[in-house]
């Protein structure tokens, strides 16, 4: 458990030892490290330099972490031991990276990148997706507004923080509302029951299985989510009757919401829109982001939060046309 003096003495000793290591401004820094405070240390130490931040999932292996580097180029890399990227010759652990005081914090522009996030490859092989500072800044904002979340709120975040959702809800929305993160390095839904009732979680975000796990977990009752009053889904399937049961069984506000890793939640219903709209809906979306369907039927969208490219050009070329991503 760290308060948030002791993640931003870390973060700020961490960026340091990047220093060392020849990291400044606008360079990649690559990592893969479990959920946890080393996540979110080295994230912020990446940003009070002015480096980019390119987390990689714990559970990729050598041949994909391989495919990851030759993409990003990193000036410097770091690992927890025991994982592939460790293998690396230069690889640092974040242990080593501790060194002194820290460097003064850069300002980087909106338009700066601050992060490459590497998709599932659901659809092929990975691509590192840029992120800017402004976009992720402007995001944070949106949903601050959109869910109702202020320092009051405790969020539980399974999900890895090399995911755009567990980036975003694990670790930046909880920075900019000063409220509790509680990280889960793997999905144990029994565990999760315990943490929600011991750390009064009231906000969780994830797919439908996260929250069927919790409701079909031995020893599971009502009371035990009691305190969770806002649950946010993605994926195809959240359905009418899923939304109904988790809203009944958990206790909570539950929506859908749209979005990918190179346009994280463009859209969603606010807090306090009318639950047949959350659970029937992906909601719509909000600011200046904006939707059009193409003649093919494919979905295009721009806004602030719409990521600037991929890392291959030929990839950004084909998928975002005139600020448009499709």
């Amino acid at each position: 458990r760290l308060s948030t003096a002791e993640v931003d003495a870390a973060a700020g000793s961490t960026a340091a030892g990047l220093r060392e290591r020849g990291v400044g401004r606008g360079d990649p820094v690559a990592f893969q490290v479990p959920n946890g405070p080393d996540a979110v240390v080295l994230l912020r130490a990446c940003w009070r330099l002015g480096a980019v931040a390119a987390p990689l999932h714990d559970r990729l292996g050598a041949v994909q972490v391989a495919a990851a580097l030759d993409q990003l180029g990193p000036v410097a890399c770091v690992a927890s031991p025991g994982l592939p990227l460790t293998d690396v010759s230069g690889t640092a652990t974040p242990a080593d990276l501790l060194a002194g005081d820290a460097p003064p914090a850069a300002e980087p522009a909106p338009y700066e990148d601050a992060l490459v996030m590497f998709t599932s490859g659901s659809t092929g092989a990975p691509k590192g997706v840029l992120h800017t500072h402004g976009g992720l800044a402007g995001k944070v904002r949106q949903l601050l507004e959109v869910h109702g979340l202020d320092g009051d709120d405790v969020v539980l975040m399974p999900a890895p923080l090399a995911h755009v959702s567990g980036l975003i809800h694990g670790v930046l929305v909880p920075g900019a509302a000063g409220m509790r993160a509680v990280l889960m390095d793997r999905w144990d839904p029994a565990a999760a029951l315990d943490l929600i009732e011991a750390e009064g979680v009231t906000y969780m975000v994830g797919p439908p299985t996260f929250f069927l796990g919790l409701m079909d977990a031995p020893g599971f009752s009502p009371t035990r989510t009691r305190s969770l009053r806002l649950v946010s889904c993605g994926g195809t399937d959240v359905t009418p009757e899923f939304a109904e049961r988790a809203g009944s069984e958990l206790g909570a506000v539950v929506k859908r919401s749209y979005g990918s890793t190179e346009a994280p939640t463009v859209a969603t219903s606010r807090f306090d829109d009318p639950p047949d709209r959350m659970k029937t809906t992906d909601g719509r979306p909000f600011g200046e982001t904006e939707f059009r369907i193409g003649d093919d039927g494919e979905v295009w969208v721009r806004g602030p939060e719409v990521a600037g490219g991929y890392l291959d050009p030929d990839q950004t070329a084909a998928s975002f046309v005139d600020g448009w991503f499709r």
